[in-house]
């Protein structure tokens, strides 16, 4: 929602109109730099929208599963503040997964699983960067097989949510369309309201 708010103001400030057609090889080249401008400002937004908001669910999860009453300013308020730790937590864990993967597969694969629930540590804890990576780590210690079974189920299930949803909305629209269109950005959105939730919940119980 927020991103199509913003394309009121991004669309006319990197020139790009509404007859804008990503298929056309001469109108990319020629809205290169707008293009491009608007990717990198979708994943700016993305990246701290999400860890924001990922701190804000986790906590109504642990505050449901705790009974106590939830806050939606108190949640919001606590994703907010561990908003810059998640950030710095998902790119140091994801440059090891990385740099596991350029390591014949397996060691990326298997420091995905152990970061799993790196931001419940965060959130629920308030540990740093380091301390939640290794807190993540050595919860999943004796539990590699069972978090790792629990994810690939959700997984499967969001891949599959994805690609329907995807056949049905999305067929034959390009990534401009869905990109730069108010309508195309918000149903291309909708599977996370199923989805990122169930990522929250799952993680957090664990």
């Amino acid at each position: 929602i927020l991103w199509s708010a913003s394309l009121l103001i991004l669309l006319p400030l990197f020139g790009i109109g509404k007859d804008a057609d990503w298929n056309d090889p001469e109108y990319l080249v020629s809205h290169a730099g707008g293009f491009y401008g608007m990717v990198l400002c979708n994943l700016f937004l993305s990246i701290v929208v999400g860890a924001v908001f990922n701190g804000a669910m986790i906590r109504v999860v642990a505050d449901i599963y705790l009974q106590r009453k939830a806050s939606l300013q108190d949640c919001l308020q606590i994703g907010s503040r561990h908003a810059g730790t998640i950030m710095g937590a998902s790119f140091l864990g994801f440059a090891a997964v990385l740099l596991g993967m350029m390591l014949f597969i397996i060691p990326g694969f298997y420091l995905s699983v152990k970061f799993f629930v790196v931001n419940p540590a965060i959130v629920i804890e308030g540990l740093g960067v380091l301390a939640s990576l290794k807190r993540s780590y050595n919860l999943v210690s004796h539990s590699w097989c069972y978090v790792f079974c629990t994810q690939l189920i959700v997984i499967i299930f969001v891949l599959a949510l994805q690609m329907v949803w995807s056949a049905i909305f999305a067929g034959g629209n390009d990534a401009g369309h869905t990109l730069f269109s108010f309508s195309g950005s918000i149903i291309a959105a909708l599977p996370g309201i199923v989805f990122i939730p169930i990522m929250a919940c799952m993680m957090t119980i664990m």
